[in-house]
């Protein structure tokens, strides 16, 4: 199944050491994944490769990531380049997906790139994990809402506070 990269896609930063295997030369580098979606994700390199050149990435996770690179550009003295995604493959885990993971997944930030993938593909067949994410998005939107609530109030008796001083004054 080939995936479509979509640059309006919500990436999400990682910070993930990775080796990335050139195919056609079975060459190894040394990478580091900085962003990730479901059908891409950014690569620091130490050396520019080219457009259309197929690669192989490799986690710490468990996770072999194929794809093609899309983009190429020099970034200070290393190279980004964008990655669609075109297969995953994961080792066996657990069978669900920890609450904490949940809300680092929900929070949008604190997963590695293997992690987020790997959970990616678990909800979609997982409902489960899927209820499971959804509350646990809930309770952070209302503790932001609690959160907002508490500023509020806090301000408005601040406020109050003020008038009452100046007032006085």
């Amino acid at each position: 199944m080939e995936r479509h990269y979509s640059p309006e896609e919500i990436r999400y930063p990682t910070n993930d050491e990775v080796r990335v295997v050139i195919m056609r030369f079975q060459e190894r580098l040394a990478g580091k994944i900085i962003n990730v979606s479901s059908s891409g994700l950014r690569l620091e390199l130490p050396t520019q490769l080219p457009i259309q050149t197929s690669v192989e990435i490799l986690t710490a996770g468990g996770v072999a990531i194929f794809g093609e690179i899309r983009h190429c550009w020099p970034a200070d003295a290393l190279f980004h380049a964008d990655v669609r995604i075109d297969d995953t493959i994961f080792m066996p885990l657990g069978e669900h997906i920890a609450e904490d993971a949940l809300s680092l997944h929900a929070s949008g930030h604190g997963l590695t790139a293997h992690e987020f993938l790997r959970m990616k593909a678990h909800l979609e067949h997982c409902t489960q994990c899927r209820s499971a994410l959804a509350e646990v998005s809930e309770f952070q939107l209302l503790g932001l809402r609690g959160e907002k609530n508490f500023l509020d109030e806090a301000v408005s008796s601040l406020e109050d506070y003020v008038a009452k001083f100046k007032r006085q004054t």
